[in-house]
């Protein structure tokens, strides 16, 4: 195992005790991604290559799992990070050592913590925008099948979850329409207007609701 002998060993790489302690505390995408990025390091760039395609194709699979059947997902995971855990350990273990031997460094637990820090970043923005998208998906399907007591609690929920997120708003304001309690549906549509003029769909909601409101007085106080 001659790869980094021939390596100007000018950046250090993780021990294979770093990676299973990162990926323990961590999870395996940060360990799956220090552990290829090693194999650059070592000068194995095809390796560095497969390991990338293997860690976020797992991570692929497994969050297909986790929408197709959540029940286990916790088992799941735990299941392939210890496994995965055990092979960057076993791959890199005398590779490790060869490196140290030769004069290599070893990469410190900052650079580690930096990786992980990333990683955990990406993954609270995508799971940021996937509950957005869920409780989005869910409060439209109760509208559609006319639960409006659960989809306002839904709704509700997402906006104090994400008060920024004008379709929720908009979703409020129809269901708002929808059981008839339009002083608030023209409250929710005004704050989306004052948030974003450029918001055609709810100027023209509001002016329907406007329209609709003028015609029921005129009805109401003919003779």
């Amino acid at each position: 195992m001659n790869a980094p002998l021939v390596q100007g060993r000018t950046k250090a790489v993780w021990s294979p005790k770093a990676l299973v302690i990162f990926g323990l505390l961590f999870s395996f995408i940060p360990a799956g991604i220090m552990f290829s990025i090693n194999y650059g390091r070592y000068g194995l760039r095809k390796k560095q290559a497969l390991w990338l395609v293997i860690t976020f194709l797992l991570v692929a699979i497994l969050i297909a799992g986790d929408l197709g059947s959540p029940d286990w997902s916790f088992h799941r995971w735990c299941l392939v990070s210890i496994a995965l855990l055990w092979v960057f350990y076993l791959k890199q273990a005398a590779l490790f050592r060869e490196w140290i031997a030769h004069g290599g460094r070893k990469a410190s637990i900052w650079s580690g913590l930096l990786v992980c820090l990333g990683c955990l970043i990406v993954y609270f923005g995508i799971a940021f925008a996937i509950s957005v998208f869920e409780f989005d998906y869910l409060a439209y399907d109760l509208l559609v099948e006319e639960k409006y007591e659960k989809a306002e609690h839904v709704l509700l929920q997402s906006r104090r979850d994400h008060p920024n997120d004008l379709n929720v708003r908009y979703n409020l304001a129809v269901l708002y329409a929808q059981t008839h309690r339009e002083p608030e549906a023209k409250q929710e549509l005004r704050a989306i207007i004052e948030a974003d003029p450029s918001k055609a769909d709810a100027k023209d909601f509001l002016q329907e609701l406007d329209d609709r409101q003028a015609v029921e007085d005129r009805s109401s106080s003919e003779p």
